[in-house]
């Protein structure tokens, strides 16, 4: 009523109250089409959409709202992103898309994603051994990421978002940091290198009596001072970021084995048992 005060004859009735209530006011046939007074922003079509840039991974922005499945406190400010092309009277978007449940979208409101401009998927993997634990079982069992272990962040610097939180932080506390439904399994992100596989021996020849070094290991008793160095003969197979294997078994008391890793018995190849014989008078 009020944009449209000074063109409309004086006994005109109330515009708003006509518009509110369609069914109890209906237009006389001869009226003109009531979008003719209507004159829509350039820019802003079914078939244009603002460059708003997010993840290949984003969740569906509308079977989200139509969930009534809020955006999280740490998304980033929605509404200046779509500033430029929405009309100077529209409501907060954050507003809306932060309580969903007490607004409605209109049926003739386009839909949220096709104001999305999704990035391709990220194709970025961390070389790990063959006997790496899988990582999204083990974050799924709420196992955080040993102190020891390099930084996943560091690694996966140069593929990740600008605001992704810290994935050191969230490996470390799994409990604490659940991933969102849609995000891509972590194990994803890994390639696990060839050549050590469950069925591949490294050739470190033992003797047949060589002491069952599992065995040893569980019991906490370490090799000899003079036992050959182990890291020197398993070092073409080891991860380059293995702890060093003589530092290990020099120390079983102050080291777990992860439970993912390969028995030790594995990597030994036992000879034959000596069979030899000396003549001696009965």
């Amino acid at each position: 009523q009020t944009m449209m005060a000074s063109v409309l004859p004086t006994g005109h009735p109330n515009v708003d109250t006509i518009l509110r209530n369609p069914t109890t006011n209906p237009l006389p046939s001869w009226h003109p089409p009531l979008d003719q007074y209507v004159v829509r922003q350039a820019g802003v079509s079914l078939d244009v959409r603002p460059n708003i840039s997010v993840g290949y991974y984003h969740p569906d922005a509308d079977a989200m709202f139509a969930a009534g499945t809020a955006i999280s406190a740490q998304h980033p400010a929605v509404h200046p992103l779509l500033a430029a092309v929405l009309p100077s009277r529209h409501p907060n978007v954050d507003t809306i898309l932060r309580n969903p449940s007490n607004y409605t979208i209109p049926s003739w409101h386009p839909p949220l994603a096709q104001f999305m401009l999704r990035r391709p998927p990220i194709v970025f993997n961390v070389s790990v051994s063959s006997f790496h634990v899988n990582v999204t079982t083990s974050f799924a069992a709420g196992y955080p990421l040993p102190q020891a272990h390099s930084s996943v962040q560091t690694m996966m610097a140069p593929a990740l978002p600008a605001i992704h939180p810290n994935v050191d932080a969230i490996l470390r506390n799994p409990a604490a940091n659940p991933l969102p439904s849609w995000h891509p399994p972590l194990d994803q992100y890994v390639a696990r290198q060839a050549g050590v596989g469950l069925d591949v021996r490294p050739n470190v020849s033992v003797g047949h009596y060589h002491p069952d070094a599992d065995a040893m290991f569980a019991a906490g008793t370490a090799i000899s001072a003079q036992h050959p160095s182990v890291q020197t003969m398993l070092a073409s197979v080891l991860p380059q970021n293995h702890p060093n294997v003589d530092a290990i078994l020099r120390n079983p008391s102050t080291y777990t084995m992860p439970p993912w890793h390969p028995p030790l018995s594995q990597f030994m190849l036992r000879r034959q048992p000596v069979t030899f014989s000396v003549s001696v008078s009965s």
